[in-house]
């Protein structure tokens, strides 16, 4: 008689904020492990582990760094940017292993790991069935990755890129962000972007960016998204990039305003776009995020307004 042998069932750790016993914030991390995260990892068998729930003897730090640094898959929740989290995150993009992030909405992400893939979900009941179906479809799609795209990765790709590109020899920090920055404002140029233009130093330094994350509810044009934006200012604003992300895809990729114009993009429910805007001190940051979620066409599309 032949034996079957099972293959051992797939590892997730889940970083989340956990505070301590019967706060609020523990309840919220039980939640949405209890009612979304886990009903999704039993039903792709994928056995979980989560720091608090954990009883081996031992040292509990040292068997949290291991399931963040050998697991099959990490699920990490932003939600109130716990500084742990926050660390135990880039742990997991420095071994460029698979990793979902999920985020409750209103949070305002930090500017390092703003452009990454993040689920926002609303904490209610609704939102649980909203998250449980696009989390499960991520968890699937990162699984699939050989290698995982992040920040971490990027920046030593860029520098190993850069150390061949000068015959090993060393160039200083500030030419090598000097020639990046040139190379972007070339891209930028040549594209025709709607960019603010200033060769006034001071006035530079008063300009302020305003990022907006926007998914997609329905099918639409991300020419009609951006020309709702183009008309709600004057030359104050401006929009100086767009990028979209395709809801099974990791990554975001810049689009330009002659594509957009000619309507080379066509949208679907779950893709994303991010908005970068653009202004000087003649108009406040507050009556620009105002006007934005005041738009009746936009309202639902928000996910995030960043204000850098």
């Amino acid at each position: 008689m032949i034996e079957t042998v099972k293959e051992p069932l797939k590892k997730c750790f889940i970083i989340t904020p956990i505070g301590n016993s019967a706060t609020e914030t523990r309840r919220h991390a039980d939640g949405v492990i209890d009612a979304t995260i886990e009903p999704i990892l039993k039903d792709l068998q994928i056995e979980y582990f989560v720091s608090h729930r954990m009883s081996n003897p031992g040292s509990i730090t040292n068997q949290i760094l291991k399931h963040i640094l050998e697991d099959d898959l990490v699920i990490v929740n932003l939600t109130s940017l716990n500084p742990n989290v926050m660390y135990e995150l880039a742990v997991r993009h420095a071994v460029r292993k698979p990793v979902v992030v999920i985020c409750e909405v209103g949070t305002s992400l930090p500017f390092d790991i703003n452009d990454e893939r993040t689920i926002f979900y609303t904490n209610d009941m609704k939102g649980v069935v909203e998250l449980q179906q696009e989390l499960k479809i991520s968890i699937q799609s990162a699984l699939e990755e050989e290698l995982s795209d992040n920040p971490i990765y990027r920046a030593t790709a860029e520098l190993k890129i850069l150390k061949e590109d000068t015959g090993g020899e060393n160039q200083s920090l500030e030419k090598y962000l000097i020639s990046r920055l040139n190379s972007i404002e070339d891209k930028l140029n040549n594209n025709n972007i709607n960019i603010v233009h200033s060769s006034n130093n001071s006035r530079a330094r008063n300009m302020r960016r305003i990022r907006v994350r926007l998914s997609v509810r329905n099918g639409l044009e991300l020419s009609n998204v951006v020309g709702i934006f183009e008309s709600l200012w004057d030359e104050s604003v401006r929009i100086s990039e767009v990028k979209i992300r395709r809801s099974k895809e990791a990554n975001w990729f810049e689009v330009f305003k002659k594509d957009v114009d000619e309507n080379q993009y066509n949208l679907e429910e779950g893709d994303s776009i991010l908005i970068s805007l653009h202004t000087n001190e003649s108009i406040s940051r507050d009556q620009i995020v105002k006007t934005i979620s005041s738009n009746s066409e936009l309202y639902e599309l928000i996910h995030t307004i960043n204000l850098e």
